[in-house]
């Protein structure tokens, strides 16, 4: 799944997904598709369970991904494993050698800013 689709306008978005995404093929899919993707870390729910009601989550990179319904019923949830896309990026081995040292150094910025705030709360 890419997350950068929650970013782009609907218009967009419906561009880069393939027509099974929509489930009725001969609607206005544009008016279908999520206004608000939500992505976050289901381990923060742990060790009690995932935070939708499923069993916890171990890897604490996992991330759920939920699609709210045109309908307004509940939303529909993926899993996304940070180190798979991980992993994918680098078997792809991108043709631009900057790709995988940008992606680097924003993951270890990233890991940084997780550092801080884990100090902080080590304080309280």
């Amino acid at each position: 799944m890419n997350l950068a689709y929650a970013g782009m306008t609907k218009r967009k978005r419906l561009r880069h997904l393939p027509n099974e995404a929509t489930h009725v093929p001969h609607t206005p899919a544009v008016d279908m598709l999520p206004d608000v993707i939500e992505v976050w870390f289901a381990y923060m729910w742990a060790p009690a369970e995932d935070g939708c009601g499923g069993p916890a989550v171990t890897d604490p990179a996992m991330l759920y991904v939920g699609l709210p319904r045109h309908d307004g019923g509940n939303a529909t949830q993926f899993s996304v494993s940070l180190e798979a896309a991980v992993d994918d990026l680098i078997d792809m081995g991108p043709d631009d050698d900057s790709v995988i040292p940008a992606v680097a150094a924003r993951l270890r910025e990233l890991a940084e800013k997780l550092e801080i705030e884990a100090g902080k709360a080590r304080k309280k």
